[in-house]
This record gives C-alpha cells, structure tokens and sequence, in this order.
C-alpha cells in the first residue's frame, strides 16, 4: 500500500500530529520518475520520504507505526508494541490513507485506550474506500474520503465499515476481516538491541559489491553451499564467506548472523542487513510488470548508516531510488544533514520536530514554496525550527 495520509493522536510522542504525504500538481522536470499510482497519471503521492530530526524526535517510532498499521490491516490484529500509548488516562488513535492496486483509496481510523492491566480496547474502528477515476487526483478522493467518513457511508463508496464498542468492551473485527488488502512492505528498523535476518534473497552480487565498497580490504565473497541430503540430491545455500586480502575471513550465516563480527567495522557490519534491503528491492524492481494491477510496496530502511561516510551514504540512497519499482513509496530516517545534497524534490524531505514530550510533523514544501536546492543553508539556519537545543550542554562548557 502507498500512504497518503497520516495521523497520529496520543501516540509515542505525538500528541496531535497530521502528515500529508500527496502533492497537488506535476513536477517540471523531476528527478524521481513515477511519482503517481500507475494508470492514474494524476493521482501523485511522495515515492520518495527523507525523514529526519533531533535524537528522540519519534523517526523510527513512526516506522514502527507504518508497520503496525500494515499488520492490523493485513491480519486484523492491533499489536501493542507498535503503538505505546503515551498518556495512559486518555484514548489514542490513528488514521491512515492509502492507495492499494485496483486504484482504490482507503481511509482507516482506528481508536483504543489501556485498560488497568495494560489490555488495548479498541473502542472504535471506521474504514473506508473510494474508486479512482482515471482522472482523479489525490485531492479529489481524498475529498470523497472526508465526505464518506462526515456522512457516515451515505456518500456512495466502494465499501464503508463502522464499529463502536460499548463501555469496557472492545471491537470485533470479524466483519472488519471480509475487507482484504493486498501489497507487501520491508521494514528495516533500528533497534536498541542488534536482530539478525534471514539471508533468502540476498543477492550474492549486490552483497559483495556493496560489501568491496564499504571495506577495499575485502576482497570477494562467495557463497556456502551444502547436499540437502534428499533424493534430488541438491545442493542448499547455508550461508557466505566474505574473503579478504589477507586471507581472512567473516562467515554470515543463514539466520543471516556475522560470525567473528569484530573483523568489520560497524558500518561494514550493517552492509550485511543494508545489502539484503537493496536485494529485495532489486527483486521488486526487476520482477515487476507494467499491469494496471501492480502490487503497492513500501520500503522503510531506519538510520541504518549512521556509521557511514556522507558520500557513501548518499550514493546507496541514490541507488536504493533507481531500483524503486513502479507503485512503490520509500522511507529514509537520517540525522546526517549531506543528506540534502540529493537531487530531490522539496517534498520529499520531512522534518520531525520535538517540544517538551510532543512531537510534529515539518513539511518543507509548505515553508518552502520554490524548489530550492539549498535546502541544507535552510536547516543549518533553523528555518524549520528542528535544530537540537544545545543550551544544557553549552552550560556544561
């Protein structure tokens, strides 16, 4: 599915926070192609999000909320971890529109509180999807959307779903199960404690380029084959060798863990992960077809070079972009500020600013109006007002 709009009440640390993630009109002469849902030329949405901001301002919180909303749609199923509640006294929500494959738009707002044993209780879930017209623009349906929702599914929709619990009781999501949403993601979120992944479909080639580059001291890597000891008698990938000149050597393992990991720096070690992300890109990309129903994906890669040079950084970001198959939306996290050397639209940069306990969504293009490559002076000024205080740290000085 590809997001057009968020909005958050209650969440982490967003207490009231909206995002728009559509655009009004084409680009002269964009740099990022097919930023439209494929058969609807006018129906544009961001295919590219750059999201950063100051340390705890709510980056990673919200791509783990992206997912938590995928996982309740996909299985009718709210899983906490994804959405902490940050005031426990009151109801938290969300809200999301979407577009999916068969030029649909959707809208879901899902509403719960915490009882006293920590038990969410969804009070309230409403759902919503409109047909886009071959002409219709984001704006346009997004407007059907806010009527269907104001009338209470009098306005004509594709299909409409509304449930409210009685006091103390929460949602049956068995009628809600009927309505079935299509599309895939990858989620690659930090974490404050290291999680491995599974080497299917890392590819071997983009696992040893991407592996040379970040460490010229590597000099191959090959793959680790063994007899599956069945009849076919075929020989199963159990893991890779990464060689270097030395004649060391750094073996990842098919749960996708690096053995002996000390060998690599930790930018080189996050390589591994990194390269298994741009691995399934590349699958998408290479796999995919020009039918008017192609699968939505959403690609949500987190601060994942943090220690990574800027240059290296912005050039894999340049590729993970080439490789972004047709209906498909990327998101970035990231506090290096290089990072607005891209060559990219305004609106793909979003800023998340943090006051107190409460954080908001900046959306530069709308400070922004031209498309103004000098981003970077913008934000070393404090323009969008997301900078860092500094002051508790300059008394210590």
């Amino acid at each position: 599915m590809i997001f057009t709009r968020l909005k958050f009440v209650n969440l982490c640390a967003f207490s009231d926070a909206e995002l728009n993630l559509s655009f009004p009109r084409k680009l002269v002469n964009s740099p990022i192609d097919g930023e439209f849902l494929f058969g609807r030329p006018k129906f544009y949405y961001r295919k590219v999000c750059i999201l950063t901001g100051a340390n705890a301002s709510g980056k990673t919180s919200l791509g783990r909320m992206l997912w938590g909303i995928q996982l309740f749609l996909s299985r009718k199923n709210l899983y906490q971890s994804a959405f902490p509640v940050n005031d426990k006294t009151k109801s938290a929500s969300f809200e999301a529109d979407f577009a999916t494959e068969g030029f649909l738009h959707h809208r879901i707002f899902v509403k719960f509180r915490s009882d006293k044993s920590g038990t969410y209780l969804i009070s309230e879930v409403k759902y919503a999807s409109v047909f886009i017209g071959e002409n219709d623009s984001c704006v346009k349906t997004t407007r059907k959307l806010d009527r269907v929702f104001q009338e209470s599914g009098q306005y004509i929709a594709n299909s409409y779903y509304h449930a409210v619990a009685a006091d103390g009781e929460s949602v049956s999501l068995e009628n809600f199960k009927k309505n079935v949403f299509l599309g895939g993601w990858y989620y690659l979120l930090s974490k404050t404690k290291e999680e491995t992944t599974e080497i299917s479909g890392l590819d071997k080639n983009i696992l040893e380029l991407i592996m040379k580059t970040f460490d010229p001291s590597i000099k191959s890597v090959l793959e680790l084959r063994e007899n599956d000891g069945e009849e076919n008698d075929k020989d199963v990938l159990t893991g890779f060798s990464i060689r270097f000149h030395n004649n060391d050597n750094v073996i990842v393992t098919n749960s996708g863990e690096v053995a002996n990991c000390d060998r690599l720096s930790r930018g080189t070690y996050d390589a591994v992960k990194l390269s298994h992300f741009i691995s399934s890109i590349n699958s998408d990309y290479m796999t995919s077809s020009e039918t008017n129903n192609i699968a939505c994906m959403l690609y949500f890669l987190d601060e994942s070079m943090a220690y990574v040079h800027s240059e290296l950084e912005r050039a894999i970001i340049t590729l993970i972009i080439s490789k972004l198959k047709i209906n498909s939306q990327f998101f970035y996290t990231t506090h290096n500020c290089d990072i607005f050397k891209l060559d990219l639209p305004i609106h793909s940069y979003i800023f998340i600013k943090k006051e107190h306990d409460s954080s908001v969504f900046v959306d530069a293009s709308e400070i922004l109006k031209k498309n103004d490559r000098n981003l970077a002076k913008y934000v070393e000024n404090d323009v969008f007002g997301v900078l860092p205080d500094l002051s508790l740290i300059e008394a210590l000085i």
